[in-house]
């Protein structure tokens, strides 16, 4: 072999499964290193840092587990950014039971609650309110 080897361009040093569709809404699922709130806002936090570093625009939403990400918001990147967010919460929701997830939710601030547990939609750079992303999913369709 000559030459340089090939650099492969990924989001994160995490990913486990990637469903490719260019163009489209592509799926992204990572290793959750630790089952702790620490750890999940860290690795959400960081990947979102990459992305901006990437310079990566369009429409992503993000969870500990999922990378969503497509050009632009449309009914079908909504409904696999929110089958992600339910595969996530039922996965929490294995290690903590439902009702200890629902309290550690209400005790941490806004933004911290949205990298563990609720994902953080970002378009265009921009996070949007989750009060919002319902107003989106209706024009969307």
């Amino acid at each position: 072999m000559t030459g340089k080897p090939k650099q492969s361009r990924t989001i994160s040093w995490d990913i486990i499964h990637t469903q490719r569709n260019p163009g489209r809404v592509q799926i992204q699922e990572h290793q959750v290193p630790e089952w702790d709130e620490d750890s999940w806002i860290a690795t959400t936090t960081r990947r979102i840092e990459k992305i901006a570093e990437d310079g990566v625009c369009g429409c992503l939403y993000l969870n500990p587990l999922y990378t969503v990400s497509s050009p632009c918001f449309s009914a079908d990147f909504s409904r696999k950014a929110r089958k992600c967010q339910a595969n996530w919460y039922r996965r929490v929701d294995q290690v903590l039971v439902r009702k200890h997830r629902k309290r550690r939710e209400r005790n941490l601030r806004f933004w911290k609650r949205q990298a563990a547990y609720t994902g953080i939609l970002i378009i265009e750079g921009q996070p949007v309110p989750p009060h919002e992303w319902t107003v989106m999913e209706a024009k969307a369709t």
